[in-house]
């Protein structure tokens, strides 16, 4: 087993493992010499790969072996990239393995080499041949995990048998699934995968705050008595008292003292019935006044070589906080660029790629490599104010946003320096021609990035979190916030934004409300809310109804839909009440007739739009 590749695991994706040797092999390969000459190697989907869609890859059928995370550590990649838009079927087969013993399992470590393209396959055992036909499946993942995942089955029920096992790649164009540390056999020991999902950062208002996650054993049964959590307050305990089998979970939640300001610390470990202490994992939590977002603002460009860099740092950020973190990605001169909001990041940030925490200039690093000190002391910073939001839509796409801001101390406010600050978010955007990526990553540690071209393509390139409007993001608003702002005082503040044209039909916006220090820029915390699809308080319509020059009626459970204009580009929209997409018609004219059987014998609403022309309705289909 590549050591190397399971602290990097570690570091990245709050992992820890408890681990022995690896106990009686029948086989095992960690890929890094290639792919077994004795492995099967099949394309049953016939699909061509997209080679073009690929950089420093060895790219010989649907499988082939490939540098993973270093140079000299070797993975088995399926490419998944096709030139044709229907899922592939790309077979590995092991030679045949005799299972000697019930104790026998099998484990490997995948990953979806691209953020945004989770891979699909299946683990298949065969008793017989190597034809498709005879495999039986074992494991199923709809989605990769983008960090490493080791997983493991029991092979128990083959015990006496001689099998076959296949790795089938079942993506739809996605871009390469790689697996790793191939482990047929019975393990001399447990080995435990943790997977934290504590919130990071907590609020003072109670005594602790919980740690939480689930253990994954990967490793031989073992049976465990006690889960341990050593804090700088003393040991918490979870009884268990059951047997961990090959594959089974374990959640866990501990109530972790927690202190004003402070860092609190905390550790795992397992006690087994055999008197065993297993070292497991150890993280902190960060206690302010206020559970905290970091707010984490990410200067970029598609024209910037460099760039891809600082992406693939945000997507590691992102894994290990989850919704502890947003990362907001403002561009620099590109398509992309929202000005009002590129104009006030370029208070603090003069070269891209560029990370800023909270917009305190002490966090701002600039470059192709990123400090993880930097982000450390933001983690760190006071959190002295806390702020929900709520966004309503009206039916001419104007949000009311309503902000309740809390403070923890007092703050005097007679300057107006502290203000609450709006902005309009776009959650992923793909990439089309005019919004290629260029990419200059050469290294075998920047991932996907080192695998995809120079320019590039678009079906491979997202954004995440794209301004759209920034107005007051930077600046705040005045009067948001009173002259006086009490320790335990509570604030509401109502504030009107105008989808701008261009994103009305856009299902995936949200808003934001920062807290900020006007004078400085420092962000204290952040809320955030999804933008609704359809308008809220629209009235009932049953019959024909006209806006905007638009006009709208029911025929025969269809919708006639009339455009002022016989030649603009239309979107007509029907959702169910509770916002689900129902259908979603396109097209270029004055017309259109748009059916919808999922409709029938409920109420929906229509949106339709054709340039600065919007209707909303409400209707009951019979």
């Amino acid at each position: 087993m590549n050591i190397h590749k399971t602290l990097l695991l570690a570091a990245a994706s709050g992992l820890s493992l408890a681990a022995g040797a690896q106990g009686k092999a029948y086989l095992e390969t960690d890929f890094d010499d290639g792919i077994p000459s004795d492995f099967t190697l099949v394309d049953m989907d016939e699909n061509p790969v997209a080679v073009s869609n690929y950089s420093h890859a060895t790219i010989d059928g649907s499988w082939a072996a490939n540098p993973a995370d270093t140079k000299d550590n070797g993975a088995a990649f399926s490419f998944s990239s096709c030139q044709y838009e229907y899922p592939v079927e790309n077979w590995m087969i092991t030679p045949a393995v005799h299972i000697e013993d019930a104790a026998a399992i099998l484990r490997w470590d995948a990953r979806s080499v691209h953020y945004d393209l989770p891979e699909s396959y299946k683990v298949m055992v065969s008793e017989g041949t190597t034809a498709p036909a005879d495999f039986k499946e074992v494991c199923r993942v709809d989605a990769e995990s983008y960090g490493w995942q080791t997983r493991a089955v029991s092979l128990a029920d083959y015990a006496g048998k001689d099998v076959y096992v296949a790795f089938v790649c079942t993506s739809d164009n996605k871009f390469i699934l790689a697996v790793d540390n191939l482990f047929i056999g019975e393990p001399s020991g447990s080995r435990l995968v943790v997977r934290d999902t504590s919130r990071r950062f907590v609020g003072s208002s109670s005594p602790t705050a919980p740690a939480t996650g689930f253990i994954v054993n990967v490793g031989a049964p073992l049976e465990a008595e006690t889960l341990e959590c050593a804090t700088d307050g003393g040991t918490l305990s979870m009884p268990v008292g059951r047997q961990l089998l090959t594959g089974d979970t374990l959640a866990y939640s501990f109530d972790v003292p927690v202190e004003l300001n402070k860092t609190a610390r905390y550790s795992l470990s397992l006690a087994t019935a055999g008197g065993e202490a297993l070292s497991l994992y150890a993280d902190s939590l960060y206690c302010s006044y206020f559970p905290k977002t970091l707010l984490a603002e990410e200067g970029t460009g598609t024209w910037c070589n460099n760039c891809p860099v600082g992406v693939l740092y945000a997507n590691e950020m992102k894994e290990r906080l989850g919704d502890d973190v947003l990362v907001v990605t403002v561009h620099t001169r590109d398509k992309l660029t929202c000005n009002d909001y590129n104009n006030g990041i370029s208070r603090w940030i003069s070269g891209i790629p560029a990370f800023i925490y909270n917009r305190d200039n002490t966090t701002l690093t600039v470059g192709p490599v990123f400090d993880d000190e930097l982000y450390a002391k933001a983690q760190a910073s006071e959190v002295p104010a806390s702020v929900d939001l709520k966004v309503e839509r009206s039916a001419d796409d104007v949000l009311t946003l309503t902000a309740n801001t809390q403070f923890a101390v007092d703050y005097d406010n007679a300057d107006g320096r502290y203000k609450l600050g709006f902005a309009l978010i776009e959650k992923t955007v793909e990439g089309t021609d005019s919004t290629k990526q260029q990419n200059n990553c050469t290294l075998v540690t920047y991932g996907e990035y080192y695998y995809m071209p120079q320019t590039m393509p678009s079906k491979l390139t997202f954004f995440h979190n794209v301004p759209r409007e920034g107005s007051t993001a930077f600046t705040g608003v005045e009067g948001s916030l009173p002259a006086v702002l009490e320790g335990g005082g509570s604030y509401e503040y109502t504030h009107t934004l105008a989808i701008p044209a261009a994103y009305r039909d856009t299902d995936d916006l949200f808003a934001v409300v920062y807290v900020l220090n006007s004078l400085t820029g420092k962000v204290f915390n952040i809320g955030r809310a999804d933008v609704p699809m359809t308008p809220t308080g629209i009235a009932t319509a049953t019959a024909g109804t006209a806006d905007g020059g638009i006009s709208v009626s029911l025929s025969g459970g269809s919708f006639l839909v009339n455009f002022p204009d016989g030649s603009e580009p239309y979107t007509v929209t029907v959702c169910a009440l509770d916002g689900t997409v129902l259908t979603k018609a396109t097209g270029n004219g004055g017309s259109a007739v748009v059916a919808c059987p999922e409709a029938q014998g409920r109420f929906c609403l229509l949106r339709a739009v054709q340039g600065e022309n919007v209707i909303v309705r409400k209707f009951f289909i019979k």
